[in-house]
């Protein structure tokens, strides 16, 4: 699943589903939010279009659209390949035959497919029983090429990990989803390093099995996705590849984790959290820099208008002191003796 802010993703979907869910342009403000949900139910109401009944295949997939909608169907197809390319080199491991994709153009043909809830933003599921994405198509709250990506990972791990995918922790199955797929990299670490200095970061604990639903949810995302980031500085895809590989053979996570990377999932927590503390701290310090330069900026400014005032009015008291002598020299002697002045 994918979101900078999710409900929670219900424990009876571990192993039968994981789902897509995109909060439009990954705005997190409450106005917009309750905005974009309207537009949800006002979808929702439409009369129902009917299912995708034409077909698109490819190497790897069949795209299952609408018929006028093949131009969207290709390019879901295009990107399915390129991600499916991806992460067979990632994975090193492709899941064998086709993999059916299904687009909805209908928000409620999708929720009714799906038996995602009206008010849950869900825009992709990938399901383990069929090994098929159902994707929302109506391109309301993201395209859906930028969707199949994430779940593609999804479905690559359902195949492979098999009925031990439940010991693959929520928050690294996630991380794994953003990182290999479309979601930015960057973003996430900036926003763990945000939620570090502000209210404090999710215990891994706490997402090991589901996601929080309030705004929190977007954070476990981003703690997923860092944590992942964490590993793959420690190794690189091949030590990932060879954690996946250890919980195909039915061992606990942790214990995998103890092979691959010498310590367990406390362990984990304990130096993913250091190192974010550590990442933090240039951007404290830059804070204060940046606080420290403008203020003397903004005292240099008050110093030298104080300074242009000073000037200007030691220059108008030079001029009026030198008219008061000039005026004194020019005059006539007693000039203010009116009959002296008299013809």
């Amino acid at each position: 699943m994918t979101s900078r802010n999710a409900p929670r993703v219900p424990t009876r979907w571990r192993q039968a589903a994981c789902s897509t869910v995109f909060w439009y342009n990954h705005v997190r403000m409450k106005h917009r939010f309750r905005t974009v949900l309207v537009l949800a139910l006002l979808l929702a109401a439409a009369p129902l279009r009917a299912a995708p009944d034409r077909t698109l295949d490819s190497l790897h997939f069949t795209v299952y659209y609408e018929g006028d909608r093949l131009f969207q169907a290709e390019t879901v197809r295009l990107s399915a390949e390129t991600s499916y390319a991806k992460l067979r080199d990632l994975l090193g491991w492709a899941p064998p035959g086709k993999i059916p994709i299904f687009l909805y153009t209908d928000r409620e043909a999708f929720r009714q497919s799906t038996g995602v809830k009206r008010k849950e933003l869900v825009v992709g599921v990938a399901t383990s029983a069929d090994d098929a994405i159902r994707i929302d198509a109506a391109s309301l709250f993201d395209s859906p090429d930028n969707i199949v990506g994430h779940e593609l990972v999804h479905i690559f791990l359902f195949r492979f990990l098999g009925s031990n995918i439940n010991e693959l922790p929520l928050y690294i199955h996630e991380g794994l989803a953003q990182e290999a797929g479309n979601a930015p990299k960057a973003a996430a670490l900036t926003a763990v390093i945000g939620a570090w200095k502000d209210r404090g970061l999710i215990p891994l604990s706490d997402i090991r099995r589901d996601f929080p639903r309030d705004d929190t949810g977007h954070l476990a995302y981003d703690q997923g996705q860092t944590v992942v980031q964490f590993l793959l500085e420690r190794g690189g895809w091949p030590r990932i590849r060879a954690l996946l590989n250890l919980l195909r053979t039915g061992v606990s996570f942790d214990t995998a984790l103890r092979q691959t990377y010498s310590f367990d999932s406390k362990e984990l927590e304990t130096a993913w959290r250091a190192t974010i503390r550590q990442r933090a701290q240039p951007s404290l310090w830059n804070d204060a820099a940046t606080g420290a330069v403008v203020g003397v900026m903004v005292l240099a400014l008050g110093l030298g208008y104080l300074g242009k005032r000073k000037k200007r009015q030691r220059l108008a008291r030079q001029e009026a002191e030198e008219a008061v002598e000039e005026m004194e020299v020019t005059a006539p002697p007693s000039w203010w003796k009116e009959d002296e002045w008299k013809v």
